[in-house]
Protein backbone atom coordinates (compact mmCIF):
# COMPACT_ATOMS: atom_id res chain seq x y z
CA UNK A 1 0.00 0.00 0.00
CA UNK A 2 1.25 3.29 -0.87
CA UNK A 3 1.97 6.18 2.17
CA UNK A 4 0.49 9.47 1.64
CA UNK A 5 3.55 11.89 2.18
CA UNK A 6 1.79 15.41 1.85
CA UNK A 7 -1.76 16.89 2.97
CA UNK A 8 -4.03 16.55 0.60
CA UNK A 9 -4.66 19.10 -1.83
CA UNK A 10 -0.76 19.09 -2.38
CA UNK A 11 0.13 18.18 -6.03
CA UNK A 12 1.61 19.20 -8.90
CA UNK A 13 0.37 23.03 -8.86
CA UNK A 14 2.32 23.21 -5.29
CA UNK A 15 5.32 22.28 -7.53
CA UNK A 16 5.41 25.09 -10.50
CA UNK A 17 6.62 27.72 -8.19
CA UNK A 18 9.58 25.81 -7.03
CA UNK A 19 10.61 24.65 -10.73
CA UNK A 20 10.64 28.79 -11.96
CA UNK A 21 12.97 29.58 -8.55
CA UNK A 22 15.24 26.65 -9.48
CA UNK A 23 15.13 27.67 -13.18
CA UNK A 24 16.10 31.33 -12.18
CA UNK A 25 19.32 30.21 -9.91
CA UNK A 26 20.49 28.06 -12.52
CA UNK A 27 20.13 30.18 -15.26
CA UNK A 28 22.85 32.96 -14.24
CA UNK A 29 25.62 29.92 -13.49
CA UNK A 30 24.62 28.44 -16.76
CA UNK A 31 24.80 31.59 -18.86
CA UNK A 32 27.99 32.28 -17.25
CA UNK A 33 29.55 29.29 -18.23
CA UNK A 34 28.22 29.89 -21.69
CA UNK A 35 29.59 33.13 -22.66
CA UNK A 36 32.68 32.28 -20.27
CA UNK A 37 33.30 28.92 -23.25
CA UNK A 38 32.71 31.10 -26.01
CA UNK A 39 35.15 33.98 -24.75
CA UNK A 40 37.91 31.20 -23.77
CA UNK A 41 37.27 30.06 -27.50
CA UNK A 42 37.89 33.14 -28.95
CA UNK A 43 41.01 33.69 -27.20
CA UNK A 44 42.34 30.18 -28.45
CA UNK A 45 41.34 31.37 -31.98
CA UNK A 46 43.20 34.57 -31.51
CA UNK A 47 46.21 32.42 -30.09
CA UNK A 48 46.03 30.41 -33.41
CA UNK A 49 46.11 33.28 -35.70
CA UNK A 50 49.18 35.11 -34.24
CA UNK A 51 50.94 32.21 -34.40
CA UNK A 52 50.20 31.83 -37.86
CA UNK A 53 51.02 35.29 -38.82
CA UNK A 54 54.63 34.67 -36.41
CA UNK A 55 54.88 32.26 -39.21
CA UNK A 56 54.03 33.37 -42.39
CA UNK A 57 56.21 36.76 -41.32
CA UNK A 58 58.84 34.90 -40.31
CA UNK A 59 59.24 32.80 -43.35
CA UNK A 60 59.03 36.55 -45.14
CA UNK A 61 61.71 37.63 -42.74
CA UNK A 62 64.33 34.95 -42.63
CA UNK A 63 64.88 34.64 -46.98
CA UNK A 64 67.08 37.17 -48.46
CA UNK A 65 65.61 39.51 -50.67
CA UNK A 66 62.59 40.21 -48.54
CA UNK A 67 62.34 43.78 -46.13
CA UNK A 68 61.41 43.78 -42.52
CA UNK A 69 58.28 45.67 -43.87
CA UNK A 70 57.34 42.70 -46.21
CA UNK A 71 57.52 40.94 -42.97
CA UNK A 72 55.11 43.04 -41.26
CA UNK A 73 52.95 43.47 -44.38
CA UNK A 74 52.01 39.66 -43.85
CA UNK A 75 51.41 40.35 -39.48
CA UNK A 76 48.92 43.35 -41.04
CA UNK A 77 46.89 40.72 -43.12
CA UNK A 78 46.81 38.16 -40.62
CA UNK A 79 45.57 40.54 -37.78
CA UNK A 80 43.10 42.26 -40.05
CA UNK A 81 41.49 38.58 -41.27
CA UNK A 82 41.37 38.04 -37.27
CA UNK A 83 40.06 41.17 -36.46
CA UNK A 84 42.80 41.76 -34.27
CA UNK A 85 43.14 46.01 -34.22
CA UNK A 86 45.89 46.21 -31.38
CA UNK A 87 49.09 44.25 -31.91
CA UNK A 88 52.83 44.66 -31.03
CA UNK A 89 55.55 42.52 -33.34
CA UNK A 90 59.25 42.13 -32.53
CA UNK A 91 61.86 40.97 -34.52
CA UNK A 92 64.91 39.40 -33.61
CA UNK A 93 67.62 39.82 -34.73
CA UNK A 94 65.93 43.64 -34.88
CA UNK A 95 66.78 44.50 -38.47
CA UNK A 96 67.63 42.95 -41.77
CA UNK A 97 71.18 44.41 -41.25
CA UNK A 98 71.63 42.22 -38.62
CA UNK A 99 71.87 38.82 -40.10
CA UNK A 100 74.94 37.87 -41.35
CA UNK A 101 74.85 34.35 -41.35
CA UNK A 102 73.31 31.68 -42.90
CA UNK A 103 70.95 29.66 -41.05
CA UNK A 104 70.99 31.90 -37.99
CA UNK A 105 68.04 31.91 -35.91
CA UNK A 106 65.93 34.55 -36.91
CA UNK A 107 62.56 35.19 -34.63
CA UNK A 108 59.14 37.08 -34.91
CA UNK A 109 56.62 37.41 -31.96
CA UNK A 110 52.97 39.22 -32.21
CA UNK A 111 51.68 39.38 -29.10
CA UNK A 112 48.11 41.32 -27.95
CA UNK A 113 46.48 41.74 -24.96
CA UNK A 114 43.64 39.60 -23.81
CA UNK A 115 41.39 42.46 -22.95
CA UNK A 116 41.36 43.97 -26.57
CA UNK A 117 40.17 40.76 -28.20
CA UNK A 118 37.82 39.46 -24.93
CA UNK A 119 34.03 39.42 -26.11
CA UNK A 120 33.19 39.68 -22.31
CA UNK A 121 34.50 42.56 -19.93
CA UNK A 122 38.24 41.27 -18.85
CA UNK A 123 36.78 40.32 -15.33
CA UNK A 124 39.70 37.63 -15.46
CA UNK A 125 42.44 37.68 -17.55
CA UNK A 126 42.90 41.30 -17.20
CA UNK A 127 46.71 41.59 -17.26
CA UNK A 128 47.09 38.74 -19.89
CA UNK A 129 48.38 38.68 -23.57
CA UNK A 130 48.67 36.43 -26.02
CA UNK A 131 51.73 35.34 -28.11
CA UNK A 132 52.40 34.02 -31.51
CA UNK A 133 56.08 33.32 -31.85
CA UNK A 134 58.22 31.15 -34.60
CA UNK A 135 61.87 30.91 -35.12
CA UNK A 136 63.22 29.68 -38.35
CA UNK A 137 66.80 29.70 -39.71
CA UNK A 138 68.07 32.66 -42.38
CA UNK A 139 67.88 31.94 -45.72
CA UNK A 140 70.34 33.99 -47.31
CA UNK A 141 71.43 32.24 -50.08
CA UNK A 142 74.06 33.11 -52.65
CA UNK A 143 75.03 36.48 -52.77
CA UNK A 144 75.95 36.45 -56.24
CA UNK A 145 72.85 34.25 -57.65
CA UNK A 146 75.17 31.34 -59.02
CA UNK A 147 75.08 28.35 -56.87
CA UNK A 148 77.61 27.22 -54.61
CA UNK A 149 80.21 24.71 -56.24
CA UNK A 150 79.71 21.13 -55.53
CA UNK A 151 82.55 18.33 -56.52
CA UNK A 152 80.64 15.37 -57.39
CA UNK A 153 83.48 13.47 -58.06
CA UNK A 154 84.18 9.73 -57.01
CA UNK A 155 87.84 8.98 -56.26
CA UNK A 156 87.12 5.36 -56.20
CA UNK A 157 89.97 4.53 -58.99
CA UNK A 158 93.26 4.51 -57.67
CA UNK A 159 94.54 6.91 -60.25
CA UNK A 160 94.69 4.32 -63.08
CA UNK A 161 91.02 5.06 -64.57
CA UNK A 162 89.81 1.27 -63.84
CA UNK A 163 87.65 0.97 -61.16
CA UNK A 164 88.37 -1.70 -58.26
CA UNK A 165 85.32 -3.83 -56.93
CA UNK A 166 87.07 -6.17 -55.26
CA UNK A 167 89.94 -9.07 -55.50
CA UNK A 168 88.66 -10.65 -58.90
CA UNK A 169 91.71 -11.54 -60.38
CA UNK A 170 90.54 -13.86 -63.09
Amino acid sequence: MRENRGRAGEGPKQRRGSALVEFAIVLPVLAILILGALDLGRGIMVQHALQEAAHASCRVYSVRDSTQQDAADMVADAMTRAAVAEYATTYDPPSKGDIDTHMEAVTVTVTTPFSTVAWLPPLYLSGATITGSCTLPADLGVANDTPPAVDLSIDDHGGDGNMRHGDDDD
